[in-house]
């Protein structure tokens, strides 16, 4: 900060004006006091001494005046030296805080550049990994295809599976609760379908999604079914998603609407194509022919999946006990527990009402069990091309 130096001519102008004053005064008092000393009546009085003391003062600021006067210029010049000094000490700085300020800039931009050409960098690299995965996926999907299925604790994923192997390879919710996610590969396990499907085959078996019974398996199936991560990441991004080309949703017709359910749909609705979605209501057989109806059931659940962001969802009736007793019978893998149980499924699909067939859009009636539990028609959904 530059500070304010009197003008030196100013100065010595006045101090020799106060000098003149000062000399002035002496004389007067010179004066006066050899008046007073020439007075025989007052030449010892105390007011001789006054006067003297008082010219004696006067001389001595007089003395003091001069001296400043004669040290003016110099005490004047080193004020101007420090001045400019410290003046130029601010500038430099006052420059270098700018200079600072300058690549501290520089040095933001170039740490911009640089994220920005490694974000530029990963974008390229994502999308190049994108592009090859798309390209590996259409290629494998010329030969296989690969079934994921979900849906809560019981609805009978595991007994579906096993309706369409033919074999019971996924244990059921009796046997134990699915924590992880499972395999079946037709490449290495052989499937008794009947309709043969084009490819080969995979099926996904996810966790049943209870939250208050076990909340970590809703984790591990959005996870396989592609959640996404913290910043924003889409299906692609997830390393642990599962390839899949359909999704099957198996409802419990003894229990829909639960809360669990309705979470595990909302959850779906969100991050799932709707073109690889194939609903399933499972266990129709417990339905009375008296007090209930399976296309009122049906229509309903259909209903509700519009309402709860599902567009013309697909929702196919099965019974997929029935359908793997049909399947083991062939092969004389039933206990006599399952043959009891089987007669009383024919028993049951013996009614017209109970003939699935009919909401596969298929009119002609037919006496083939595989056709009325619905069976047939669900893998030729899956498998025809």
């Amino acid at each position: 900060m530059e500070t304010e130096i009197p003008n030196l001519t100013a100065l010595l102008n006045a101090k020799n004006a106060t000098l003149h004053e000062e000399q002035e005064k002496l004389q007067k008092l010179e004066k006066r006091l050899k008046l007073l000393q020439s007075n025989s009546l007052t030449s010892s009085s105390a007011f001789v001494t006054s006067r003297q003391t008082e010219i004696a003062k006067t001389r001595q600021n007089i003395a003091n005046l001069t001296a400043e006067i004669a040290e003016l210029p110099a005490k004047h010049a080193k004020l101007v030296t420090e001045n400019l000094a410290r003046q130029k000490a601010e500038q430099a700085a006052l420059a270098e805080k700018e200079r600072q300020a300058v690549l501290k800039q520089e040095e933001q931009a170039k740490r911009l550049k640089q994220e920005q050409e490694k974000a530029a960098k990963l974008k390229k690299a994502a999308e190049e990994k994108a592009k090859a995965a798309e390209l590996a996926n259409l290629e494998r999907q010329k030969t296989e295809l690969r079934l994921m299925i979900t849906g809560t604790m019981s609805a009978g994923k595991s007994t579906l599976i096993n309706a369409i192997i033919g074999e019971k390879l996924a244990k059921t919710a009796a046997e134990t609760v699915t924590a992880q996610i499972s395999y079946f590969d037709s490449k290495k396990i052989s499937f008794k379908t009947l309709v043969k499907p084009a490819k080969s085959v995979v099926i996904i078996d996810t966790p049943g999604v209870n939250a208050a019974l076990n909340p970590e398996h809703a984790e591990i199936t959005h996870v396989a079914l592609g959640k996404k991560g913290k910043k924003g990441k889409n299906f692609e991004d997830n390393e642990k998603a599962e390839i899949y080309d359909k999704l099957i949703y198996i409802f419990n017709a003894d229990r829909l609407g639960t809360e669990d359910e309705m979470e595990h749909l909302e959850y779906i609705a969100e991050n799932v194509p709707k073109d690889k979605l194939i609903f399933v209501l499972n266990k129709v057989d417990n339905f009375d022919s008296a007090d209930d109806s399976i296309e009122e059931s049906l229509a309903k659940l259909k209903k509700d999946l519009l309402a709860n962001g599902f567009p013309k969802p697909k929702v196919f009736p099965i019974s997929a006990h029935f359908a793997l007793l049909l399947k083991l019978q062939k092969s004389d893998q039933l206990s006599r527990h399952e043959q009891r149980t089987l007669a009383s499924y024919v028993d049951i699909f013996s009614e017209p009402d109970y003939d699935l067939s009919q909401f596969y859009g298929e009119n002609q009636a037919s006496n083939n069990l595989a056709y009325k539990c619905g069976i047939f028609w669900l893998e030729r959904i899956l498998f025809e091309p």
